[in-house]
Protein backbone atom coordinates (compact mmCIF):
# COMPACT_ATOMS: atom_id res chain seq x y z
CA UNK A 1 0.00 0.00 0.00
CA UNK A 2 1.35 3.39 -0.96
CA UNK A 3 1.66 5.85 1.92
CA UNK A 4 -0.34 9.05 1.64
CA UNK A 5 1.69 12.21 1.15
CA UNK A 6 0.81 14.68 3.87
CA UNK A 7 2.79 16.93 6.16
CA UNK A 8 2.28 18.30 9.64
CA UNK A 9 1.76 21.75 8.21
CA UNK A 10 -0.93 20.60 5.77
CA UNK A 11 -2.86 18.75 8.46
CA UNK A 12 -2.99 21.71 10.80
CA UNK A 13 -4.06 24.13 8.11
CA UNK A 14 -6.75 21.88 6.70
CA UNK A 15 -8.22 21.27 10.13
CA UNK A 16 -8.39 24.99 10.84
CA UNK A 17 -9.78 25.70 7.40
CA UNK A 18 -12.52 23.17 7.93
CA UNK A 19 -13.42 24.65 11.29
CA UNK A 20 -13.86 28.19 10.05
CA UNK A 21 -15.63 27.07 6.93
CA UNK A 22 -18.17 25.37 9.13
CA UNK A 23 -18.80 28.55 11.07
CA UNK A 24 -21.00 29.37 8.08
CA UNK A 25 -22.84 26.14 8.65
CA UNK A 26 -23.63 26.47 12.30
CA UNK A 27 -26.95 28.14 11.96
CA UNK A 28 -30.12 26.18 12.24
CA UNK A 29 -30.58 23.27 9.93
CA UNK A 30 -34.17 24.28 9.53
CA UNK A 31 -36.31 26.52 7.29
CA UNK A 32 -33.86 26.24 4.42
CA UNK A 33 -30.24 25.79 5.57
CA UNK A 34 -29.85 27.89 8.71
CA UNK A 35 -32.70 30.33 9.14
CA UNK A 36 -35.41 29.85 11.77
CA UNK A 37 -38.82 31.00 10.59
CA UNK A 38 -40.52 29.59 13.69
CA UNK A 39 -41.10 33.02 15.20
CA UNK A 40 -44.81 32.75 16.04
CA UNK A 41 -47.42 30.04 16.53
CA UNK A 42 -49.66 31.54 13.83
CA UNK A 43 -46.83 31.42 11.28
CA UNK A 44 -46.09 27.78 12.09
CA UNK A 45 -49.77 26.78 11.88
CA UNK A 46 -50.03 28.24 8.35
CA UNK A 47 -46.65 26.94 7.11
CA UNK A 48 -45.49 30.59 7.09
CA UNK A 49 -48.16 31.63 4.58
CA UNK A 50 -49.80 34.29 6.78
CA UNK A 51 -47.44 37.20 6.09
CA UNK A 52 -50.24 39.30 4.53
CA UNK A 53 -52.77 38.39 7.22
CA UNK A 54 -51.68 40.18 10.43
CA UNK A 55 -53.56 38.86 13.47
CA UNK A 56 -51.11 39.12 16.37
CA UNK A 57 -47.88 40.89 17.41
CA UNK A 58 -45.78 38.17 15.77
CA UNK A 59 -46.28 40.04 12.48
CA UNK A 60 -43.53 42.39 13.72
CA UNK A 61 -40.87 39.83 12.71
CA UNK A 62 -42.23 38.94 9.28
CA UNK A 63 -43.76 42.19 8.03
CA UNK A 64 -43.67 45.23 10.36
CA UNK A 65 -46.42 46.95 8.33
CA UNK A 66 -48.89 44.45 9.79
CA UNK A 67 -48.60 46.06 13.23
CA UNK A 68 -50.81 48.92 11.97
CA UNK A 69 -53.75 46.47 11.95
CA UNK A 70 -53.38 45.79 15.69
CA UNK A 71 -55.36 48.08 18.00
CA UNK A 72 -54.40 49.17 21.51
CA UNK A 73 -51.62 47.41 23.37
CA UNK A 74 -50.97 43.75 22.57
CA UNK A 75 -48.39 41.29 23.88
CA UNK A 76 -47.44 37.85 22.68
CA UNK A 77 -45.31 35.22 24.40
CA UNK A 78 -44.72 32.21 22.21
CA UNK A 79 -42.41 29.23 22.16
CA UNK A 80 -41.55 26.44 19.75
CA UNK A 81 -40.09 23.01 20.46
CA UNK A 82 -38.07 21.94 17.43
CA UNK A 83 -37.33 18.23 17.21
CA UNK A 84 -35.17 17.36 14.17
CA UNK A 85 -33.95 13.88 13.35
CA UNK A 86 -31.11 13.13 10.94
CA UNK A 87 -29.64 9.63 10.89
CA UNK A 88 -26.56 9.05 8.72
CA UNK A 89 -26.25 5.89 6.64
CA UNK A 90 -22.57 5.25 5.86
CA UNK A 91 -22.07 4.05 2.29
CA UNK A 92 -18.39 3.32 1.91
CA UNK A 93 -16.52 6.22 3.50
CA UNK A 94 -12.78 5.72 2.94
CA UNK A 95 -9.29 7.17 2.89
CA UNK A 96 -7.69 8.34 -0.35
CA UNK A 97 -5.76 5.05 -0.54
CA UNK A 98 -8.97 2.99 -0.34
CA UNK A 99 -8.99 1.80 3.28
CA UNK A 100 -12.43 2.19 4.89
CA UNK A 101 -12.82 4.76 7.66
CA UNK A 102 -13.94 3.03 10.81
CA UNK A 103 -16.68 4.43 12.99
CA UNK A 104 -20.36 4.48 13.87
CA UNK A 105 -23.14 6.24 11.98
CA UNK A 106 -23.17 8.98 14.62
CA UNK A 107 -26.71 8.56 15.92
CA UNK A 108 -29.33 11.27 15.47
CA UNK A 109 -26.97 14.22 15.78
CA UNK A 110 -29.36 17.22 15.69
CA UNK A 111 -30.60 17.89 19.20
CA UNK A 112 -34.11 19.04 20.07
CA UNK A 113 -34.24 22.63 21.22
CA UNK A 114 -36.85 25.04 22.57
CA UNK A 115 -36.89 28.66 21.39
CA UNK A 116 -39.11 31.48 22.57
CA UNK A 117 -40.18 34.92 21.38
CA UNK A 118 -41.73 37.97 23.00
CA UNK A 119 -43.53 40.80 21.21
CA UNK A 120 -45.18 44.02 22.39
CA UNK A 121 -47.09 46.40 20.12
CA UNK A 122 -48.82 49.65 21.06
CA UNK A 123 -51.02 51.98 19.03
CA UNK A 124 -49.92 55.54 19.79
CA UNK A 125 -52.14 57.29 17.23
CA UNK A 126 -55.48 56.34 15.70
CA UNK A 127 -57.50 59.01 13.96
CA UNK A 128 -59.85 58.85 10.93
CA UNK A 129 -58.09 61.85 9.44
CA UNK A 130 -54.43 61.20 10.31
CA UNK A 131 -54.32 57.41 10.23
CA UNK A 132 -52.84 54.92 12.70
CA UNK A 133 -49.31 54.71 14.11
CA UNK A 134 -48.14 51.62 15.99
CA UNK A 135 -44.80 50.89 17.69
CA UNK A 136 -43.41 47.49 18.57
CA UNK A 137 -40.57 45.60 20.23
CA UNK A 138 -39.64 41.97 19.58
CA UNK A 139 -37.09 39.59 21.11
CA UNK A 140 -36.53 36.57 18.87
CA UNK A 141 -34.14 33.73 18.05
CA UNK A 142 -33.71 33.91 14.26
CA UNK A 143 -30.79 31.44 14.04
CA UNK A 144 -29.72 28.50 16.15
CA UNK A 145 -28.45 24.93 16.11
CA UNK A 146 -27.29 22.11 18.33
CA UNK A 147 -25.72 19.19 16.43
CA UNK A 148 -23.73 16.62 18.39
CA UNK A 149 -22.43 13.41 16.79
CA UNK A 150 -21.05 10.37 18.56
CA UNK A 151 -17.30 10.97 19.27
CA UNK A 152 -16.31 7.89 17.26
CA UNK A 153 -18.59 8.33 14.26
CA UNK A 154 -17.27 7.85 10.74
CA UNK A 155 -17.51 11.55 9.90
CA UNK A 156 -15.71 12.81 13.01
CA UNK A 157 -13.01 14.45 10.89
CA UNK A 158 -15.72 16.56 9.27
CA UNK A 159 -17.52 17.57 12.46
CA UNK A 160 -18.36 16.54 16.01
CA UNK A 161 -20.31 19.33 17.70
CA UNK A 162 -21.90 22.50 16.34
CA UNK A 163 -23.67 24.91 18.68
CA UNK A 164 -24.91 28.36 17.72
CA UNK A 165 -26.97 30.69 19.90
CA UNK A 166 -28.49 33.96 18.72
CA UNK A 167 -30.77 36.58 20.18
CA UNK A 168 -32.26 39.43 18.16
CA UNK A 169 -33.75 42.65 19.52
CA UNK A 170 -36.09 44.32 17.03
CA UNK A 171 -37.57 47.82 17.28
CA UNK A 172 -40.30 48.63 14.74
CA UNK A 173 -42.90 51.22 13.71
CA UNK A 174 -45.86 51.00 11.35
CA UNK A 175 -48.20 53.59 9.85
CA UNK A 176 -51.57 52.94 8.19
CA UNK A 177 -53.61 55.40 6.17
CA UNK A 178 -56.74 54.21 4.38
CA UNK A 179 -55.76 51.17 2.27
CA UNK A 180 -51.95 51.43 2.64
CA UNK A 181 -49.70 50.36 5.53
CA UNK A 182 -45.93 50.72 5.74
CA UNK A 183 -43.50 49.62 8.44
CA UNK A 184 -39.80 49.49 9.26
CA UNK A 185 -37.61 48.05 11.98
CA UNK A 186 -34.06 48.02 13.34
CA UNK A 187 -32.38 44.82 14.58
CA UNK A 188 -29.46 44.26 16.96
CA UNK A 189 -28.29 40.65 16.88
CA UNK A 190 -25.88 38.83 19.18
CA UNK A 191 -24.55 35.40 18.24
CA UNK A 192 -22.04 32.93 19.66
CA UNK A 193 -20.75 29.66 18.27
CA UNK A 194 -18.84 26.60 19.51
CA UNK A 195 -17.56 24.05 16.98
CA UNK A 196 -15.49 20.90 17.39
CA UNK A 197 -14.13 18.24 15.07
CA UNK A 198 -11.59 15.40 15.24
CA UNK A 199 -8.06 15.59 13.81
CA UNK A 200 -6.58 12.37 12.40
CA UNK A 201 -3.13 12.44 14.02
CA UNK A 202 -2.89 8.72 13.31
CA UNK A 203 -3.03 9.40 9.58
CA UNK A 204 -0.58 12.30 9.89
CA UNK A 205 1.94 10.18 11.85
CA UNK A 206 1.55 7.31 9.40
CA UNK A 207 2.18 9.63 6.45
CA UNK A 208 5.37 10.90 8.11
CA UNK A 209 6.52 7.33 8.97
CA UNK A 210 6.32 7.83 12.72
CA UNK A 211 6.31 4.42 14.47
CA UNK A 212 3.10 3.44 16.26
CA UNK A 213 0.77 5.65 14.23
CA UNK A 214 -1.98 4.36 11.93
CA UNK A 215 -4.96 6.03 10.18
CA UNK A 216 -7.97 6.43 12.44
CA UNK A 217 -6.01 6.25 15.69
CA UNK A 218 -4.64 8.92 18.02
CA UNK A 219 -7.47 11.35 17.26
CA UNK A 220 -7.16 14.91 18.54
CA UNK A 221 -9.92 17.48 18.82
CA UNK A 222 -10.10 20.98 17.41
CA UNK A 223 -12.34 23.51 19.15
CA UNK A 224 -13.40 26.88 17.77
CA UNK A 225 -15.48 29.44 19.63
CA UNK A 226 -16.36 33.02 18.83
CA UNK A 227 -19.04 35.69 19.04
CA UNK A 228 -20.18 38.96 17.52
CA UNK A 229 -22.87 41.65 17.66
CA UNK A 230 -24.17 42.98 14.34
CA UNK A 231 -27.05 45.08 13.07
CA UNK A 232 -29.67 45.01 10.34
CA UNK A 233 -33.08 46.35 9.37
CA UNK A 234 -36.37 45.29 7.82
CA UNK A 235 -39.14 47.08 5.93
CA UNK A 236 -42.58 46.06 4.76
CA UNK A 237 -45.81 47.16 3.18
CA UNK A 238 -49.45 46.04 2.97
CA UNK A 239 -52.03 47.12 0.40
CA UNK A 240 -55.69 46.36 1.12
CA UNK A 241 -56.89 45.95 -2.45
CA UNK A 242 -60.39 44.91 -1.38
CA UNK A 243 -62.52 46.22 1.46
CA UNK A 244 -65.20 44.10 3.15
CA UNK A 245 -68.52 44.35 1.32
CA UNK A 246 -67.14 45.64 -2.00
CA UNK A 247 -67.67 42.24 -3.63
CA UNK A 248 -70.38 39.78 -2.56
CA UNK A 249 -69.09 36.90 -0.39
CA UNK A 250 -65.60 38.47 -0.21
CA UNK A 251 -64.08 40.30 2.71
CA UNK A 252 -60.76 42.06 3.10
CA UNK A 253 -58.04 41.27 0.56
CA UNK A 254 -54.40 42.22 1.11
CA UNK A 255 -51.08 42.05 -0.71
CA UNK A 256 -47.93 42.23 1.37
CA UNK A 257 -44.23 42.67 0.65
CA UNK A 258 -41.32 42.72 3.09
CA UNK A 259 -37.54 42.80 3.09
CA UNK A 260 -35.13 41.72 5.82
CA UNK A 261 -31.58 42.92 5.29
CA UNK A 262 -28.56 40.69 5.30
CA UNK A 263 -26.44 40.88 8.45
CA UNK A 264 -22.67 40.44 8.32
CA UNK A 265 -21.28 38.66 11.37
CA UNK A 266 -17.55 39.18 11.91
CA UNK A 267 -16.74 36.37 14.31
CA UNK A 268 -13.67 36.72 16.49
CA UNK A 269 -12.63 34.02 18.88
CA UNK A 270 -10.17 31.36 19.91
CA UNK A 271 -8.97 28.17 18.22
CA UNK A 272 -7.58 25.42 20.45
CA UNK A 273 -6.27 21.87 19.98
CA UNK A 274 -6.74 19.04 22.46
CA UNK A 275 -5.11 15.60 22.73
CA UNK A 276 -2.22 16.55 20.43
CA UNK A 277 0.49 13.83 20.57
CA UNK A 278 3.76 15.22 21.93
CA UNK A 279 5.70 14.28 18.81
CA UNK A 280 3.77 16.93 16.84
CA UNK A 281 4.89 19.70 19.14
CA UNK A 282 8.62 18.95 18.82
CA UNK A 283 11.07 21.02 16.84
CA UNK A 284 11.86 24.73 16.77
CA UNK A 285 9.09 26.95 15.46
CA UNK A 286 6.58 24.08 15.28
CA UNK A 287 3.54 26.00 16.49
CA UNK A 288 0.93 24.75 14.03
CA UNK A 289 -1.16 23.20 16.79
CA UNK A 290 -0.76 25.98 19.31
CA UNK A 291 -3.83 27.90 20.38
CA UNK A 292 -4.42 31.06 18.38
CA UNK A 293 -6.95 33.73 17.50
CA UNK A 294 -9.09 33.47 14.38
CA UNK A 295 -11.87 35.29 12.59
CA UNK A 296 -14.35 34.75 9.80
CA UNK A 297 -16.75 36.98 7.90
CA UNK A 298 -20.19 35.43 7.64
CA UNK A 299 -22.75 37.17 5.45
CA UNK A 300 -26.26 36.15 6.48
CA UNK A 301 -28.74 36.30 3.59
CA UNK A 302 -31.25 38.92 2.58
CA UNK A 303 -34.87 37.74 2.64
CA UNK A 304 -37.63 38.97 0.32
CA UNK A 305 -41.24 38.07 0.99
CA UNK A 306 -44.34 38.37 -1.22
CA UNK A 307 -47.73 37.38 0.20
CA UNK A 308 -51.48 37.63 -0.40
CA UNK A 309 -54.57 36.92 1.72
CA UNK A 310 -58.29 36.99 0.96
CA UNK A 311 -61.27 36.63 3.30
CA UNK A 312 -64.16 34.60 1.86
CA UNK A 313 -67.74 34.44 3.17
CA UNK A 314 -66.74 35.70 6.64
CA UNK A 315 -65.60 32.26 7.81
CA UNK A 316 -62.65 31.53 5.52
CA UNK A 317 -59.32 33.13 4.66
CA UNK A 318 -56.99 31.80 1.96
CA UNK A 319 -53.32 32.79 1.97
CA UNK A 320 -50.27 32.36 -0.20
CA UNK A 321 -46.62 33.24 0.27
CA UNK A 322 -43.41 33.31 -1.77
CA UNK A 323 -40.12 33.80 0.11
CA UNK A 324 -36.83 34.38 -1.71
CA UNK A 325 -33.69 33.94 0.40
CA UNK A 326 -30.41 35.25 -1.04
CA UNK A 327 -28.18 32.40 0.09
CA UNK A 328 -25.79 33.33 -2.72
CA UNK A 329 -24.26 35.85 -0.31
CA UNK A 330 -22.56 32.82 1.24
CA UNK A 331 -20.91 31.58 -1.94
CA UNK A 332 -17.56 32.57 -0.42
CA UNK A 333 -16.43 32.99 3.18
CA UNK A 334 -13.26 35.02 3.87
CA UNK A 335 -11.11 33.63 6.72
CA UNK A 336 -8.00 34.70 8.59
CA UNK A 337 -5.80 33.23 11.34
CA UNK A 338 -3.23 34.69 13.66
CA UNK A 339 -0.64 32.11 12.58
CA UNK A 340 0.12 32.34 8.83
CA UNK A 341 1.45 28.76 8.83
CA UNK A 342 -1.93 27.47 9.93
CA UNK A 343 -3.67 28.84 6.86
CA UNK A 344 -0.95 28.07 4.36
CA UNK A 345 -3.10 25.61 2.42
CA UNK A 346 -6.21 27.76 2.23
CA UNK A 347 -7.64 28.06 -1.24
CA UNK A 348 -7.60 31.73 -2.17
CA UNK A 349 -10.87 33.12 -3.44
CA UNK A 350 -9.76 35.49 -6.19
CA UNK A 351 -12.94 37.54 -5.87
CA UNK A 352 -11.95 38.37 -2.28
CA UNK A 353 -8.23 38.80 -2.87
CA UNK A 354 -7.47 36.94 0.38
CA UNK A 355 -7.79 33.44 1.82
CA UNK A 356 -11.31 32.09 1.71
CA UNK A 357 -13.55 29.10 1.09
CA UNK A 358 -16.03 28.55 -1.71
CA UNK A 359 -19.32 27.52 -0.08
CA UNK A 360 -21.33 27.42 -3.35
CA UNK A 361 -24.70 28.16 -1.75
CA UNK A 362 -27.38 29.27 -4.18
CA UNK A 363 -30.46 31.47 -3.74
CA UNK A 364 -33.56 29.47 -2.78
CA UNK A 365 -37.35 29.88 -2.76
CA UNK A 366 -40.09 28.75 -0.39
CA UNK A 367 -43.67 28.37 -1.68
CA UNK A 368 -46.50 28.01 0.84
CA UNK A 369 -50.26 28.27 1.09
CA UNK A 370 -52.86 27.98 3.83
CA UNK A 371 -56.54 28.24 4.65
CA UNK A 372 -58.15 29.42 7.87
CA UNK A 373 -61.65 28.47 8.99
CA UNK A 374 -63.66 30.18 11.74
CA UNK A 375 -66.53 27.82 12.66
CA UNK A 376 -67.51 30.06 15.58
CA UNK A 377 -66.56 33.60 16.55
CA UNK A 378 -63.81 32.73 19.04
CA UNK A 379 -62.21 29.78 17.23
CA UNK A 380 -59.84 29.76 14.23
CA UNK A 381 -58.47 26.59 12.62
CA UNK A 382 -55.52 26.75 10.18
CA UNK A 383 -54.19 24.25 7.66
CA UNK A 384 -51.03 24.91 5.67
CA UNK A 385 -48.49 23.34 3.37
CA UNK A 386 -45.62 24.18 1.06
CA UNK A 387 -42.27 23.43 -0.51
CA UNK A 388 -38.93 24.75 0.76
CA UNK A 389 -35.83 24.58 -1.45
CA UNK A 390 -32.35 23.92 -0.07
CA UNK A 391 -29.52 26.29 -1.03
CA UNK A 392 -27.06 23.37 -1.21
CA UNK A 393 -26.48 22.74 -4.94
CA UNK A 394 -25.04 19.20 -4.75
CA UNK A 395 -23.90 16.41 -2.47
CA UNK A 396 -20.26 17.36 -3.13
CA UNK A 397 -20.60 20.60 -1.16
CA UNK A 398 -23.09 19.44 1.51
CA UNK A 399 -21.53 19.22 4.97
CA UNK A 400 -22.38 17.28 8.09
CA UNK A 401 -23.11 20.38 10.17
CA UNK A 402 -26.03 21.22 7.88
CA UNK A 403 -27.25 18.04 6.17
CA UNK A 404 -29.89 20.12 4.44
CA UNK A 405 -32.28 18.99 1.71
CA UNK A 406 -35.48 20.10 -0.02
CA UNK A 407 -38.54 19.94 2.22
CA UNK A 408 -42.29 19.48 2.00
CA UNK A 409 -44.21 21.28 4.76
CA UNK A 410 -47.53 20.34 6.38
CA UNK A 411 -49.06 22.18 9.34
CA UNK A 412 -52.14 22.67 11.49
CA UNK A 413 -52.99 25.33 14.06
CA UNK A 414 -55.82 26.23 16.45
CA UNK A 415 -56.43 29.66 17.99
CA UNK A 416 -59.07 30.27 20.65
CA UNK A 417 -60.26 33.42 22.40
CA UNK A 418 -60.25 31.98 25.89
CA UNK A 419 -61.59 34.78 28.06
CA UNK A 420 -61.66 38.51 28.75
CA UNK A 421 -61.61 40.45 32.00
CA UNK A 422 -61.34 43.96 33.39
CA UNK A 423 -57.86 44.32 34.87
CA UNK A 424 -57.84 45.19 38.57
CA UNK A 425 -54.43 46.84 38.13
CA UNK A 426 -54.75 48.71 34.82
CA UNK A 427 -57.52 50.87 33.35
CA UNK A 428 -58.03 48.27 30.66
CA UNK A 429 -60.06 45.30 29.55
CA UNK A 430 -57.86 42.30 28.70
CA UNK A 431 -58.76 39.76 26.03
CA UNK A 432 -56.76 36.53 26.09
CA UNK A 433 -56.04 34.27 23.10
CA UNK A 434 -54.47 30.83 23.25
CA UNK A 435 -52.85 29.28 20.18
CA UNK A 436 -51.16 25.93 19.47
CA UNK A 437 -49.61 24.78 16.18
CA UNK A 438 -47.84 21.77 14.71
CA UNK A 439 -45.57 21.59 11.66
CA UNK A 440 -43.99 18.53 10.05
CA UNK A 441 -41.21 18.81 7.49
CA UNK A 442 -40.58 15.90 5.13
CA UNK A 443 -36.90 16.19 4.11
CA UNK A 444 -35.73 14.73 0.81
CA UNK A 445 -33.06 12.43 2.41
CA UNK A 446 -29.95 14.40 1.35
CA UNK A 447 -26.88 12.52 0.13
CA UNK A 448 -23.33 13.57 0.95
CA UNK A 449 -20.00 12.79 -0.71
CA UNK A 450 -17.09 15.04 0.17
CA UNK A 451 -13.31 14.76 0.51
CA UNK A 452 -11.24 16.91 2.87
CA UNK A 453 -7.62 18.03 2.50
CA UNK A 454 -6.36 15.01 4.47
CA UNK A 455 -8.01 12.59 2.06
CA UNK A 456 -11.02 11.46 4.12
CA UNK A 457 -13.93 10.77 1.74
CA UNK A 458 -17.24 10.76 3.59
CA UNK A 459 -19.96 9.02 1.61
CA UNK A 460 -23.49 8.43 2.80
CA UNK A 461 -27.08 9.53 3.02
CA UNK A 462 -29.23 11.08 5.74
CA UNK A 463 -32.71 9.99 6.78
CA UNK A 464 -34.32 13.20 8.02
CA UNK A 465 -37.52 14.67 9.35
CA UNK A 466 -38.42 17.66 11.53
CA UNK A 467 -41.31 18.10 13.96
CA UNK A 468 -42.22 21.46 15.50
CA UNK A 469 -44.80 22.14 18.20
CA UNK A 470 -45.57 25.74 19.11
CA UNK A 471 -47.78 27.58 21.59
CA UNK A 472 -48.61 31.23 22.20
CA UNK A 473 -50.37 33.35 24.79
CA UNK A 474 -51.66 36.67 23.47
CA UNK A 475 -53.07 39.53 25.56
CA UNK A 476 -54.98 42.43 23.99
CA UNK A 477 -55.53 45.50 26.15
CA UNK A 478 -58.34 47.96 25.44
CA UNK A 479 -60.17 50.70 27.39
CA UNK A 480 -62.67 49.47 29.96
CA UNK A 481 -65.29 51.89 28.72
CA UNK A 482 -65.46 50.14 25.35
CA UNK A 483 -66.66 46.98 27.10
CA UNK A 484 -69.17 48.74 29.35
CA UNK A 485 -71.16 50.29 26.49
CA UNK A 486 -74.51 48.65 25.59
CA UNK A 487 -74.68 46.33 22.61
CA UNK A 488 -76.06 47.38 19.29
CA UNK A 489 -79.73 46.79 18.57
CA UNK A 490 -82.43 46.78 21.23
CA UNK A 491 -80.10 47.54 24.15
CA UNK A 492 -78.63 50.50 22.31
CA UNK A 493 -82.08 51.90 21.50
CA UNK A 494 -83.27 51.57 25.07
CA UNK A 495 -80.15 53.29 26.35
CA UNK A 496 -80.73 56.31 24.15
CA UNK A 497 -84.06 57.11 25.83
Amino acid sequence: MKSPRFSLRTCGASALASALFLTAGTHAAHAGAFSLSDQSASAIGTSFANMANPQDPGTLFFNPAGMAYLDGVQTESSGAYISPRAEFDNRGSHYSFGTPIRGSDGGSAPRSEAIDQTYITATVLKDPKYGQLTLGIGVTVPFGEVVDYDPHWVGRYNSLTSVLRTIDYGFSAAYRWKFLSVGAGFDAQYSSAVLTQAIDFGLLGFANHIPGFAPGRNDGVLRLEGSDVSYGFNVGGLVEYLKPGQVPFLGSGKIGVSYRSGITQNYTGRVSFNRVPGVFRLGPGNNTFDGQDGNAELKLPEIYNFAVSQDIAEKFTVMGDLTWTRWGRLSSIPINFENPRSQATFVTDTSLGRPGINNQFQDAFRYTGAIQYRPIKDLTISLGGGYDETPVPSQAVRNTRIPDGDRILASVGVKYHAFGFNSPFLPAHVDTDLEVSYLHEFVNDPALRSTDAQGHTLNGKYNEQINIVSGALIFRYGPKEAHMMPHEGKDAKDHSK
